[in-house]
């Protein structure tokens, strides 16, 4: 902008060819440039907001993870117990290196197994999308404990054998 005006103020003949020349920077190079930085600027300040507003959202979570009132895991397959909540580790009376691995039938009365083998069939084979029963559990104890389990896919999309979902046993 200083510098248009200042080119006004010199000769005609000297005037035009640096007027010609800085009128490509100052009206078309440096606008473009002011646009570019600026948009990247806005691009990065959104994605630290995004970002914060994700870890909020995840710290949410695991609050509400950790402290909810009934069992949670998120398990692959039958076994792979990928993460469980304290309340998870209080009903089945198992800690959560003792999940890990753990044959899942192997804890259910031998009368409830033929009902969770078909509900958990449907559900890993794709018929249904969430399974609930009530089932006796075996605690290491000895003790025999009623629970109720949900079985729910977290992504419908992911074929159930690779997928992750939720378990969750009052």
């Amino acid at each position: 902008g200083a510098t248009l005006f200042c080119i006004f103020l010199l000769p005609q003949e000297a005037a035009w060819p640096l007027f010609n020349h800085a009128i490509r920077g100052e009206m078309i190079v440096f606008p473009l440039a002011y646009l570019t930085v600026g948009s990247l600027a806005q691009l990065m300040l959104q994605k630290m907001r995004f970002e914060d507003g994700l870890l909020e959202s995840d710290n949410r979570f695991q609050i509400f993870f950790e402290n909810a009132p009934i069992g949670i895991a998120i398990v692959r397959g039958m076994a792979e117990f990928l993460n469980v909540n304290a309340m998870f580790e209080t009903i089945m009376g198992r800690t959560k290196e003792q999940m890990r691995g753990l044959d899942w039938f192997s804890v259910v009365h031998p009368d409830d197994r033929a009902s969770m083998i078909e509900g958990t069939g449907a559900f890993f084979s794709g018929k249904i999308n969430d399974y609930r029963g009530v089932f006796r559990i075996f605690r290491p104890d000895g003790e025999t404990i009623w629970a109720y389990i949900l079985v729910a896919a977290i992504d419908l999309s992911t074929p159930r054998d690779q997928a992750q979902y939720y378990l969750l046993v009052e």
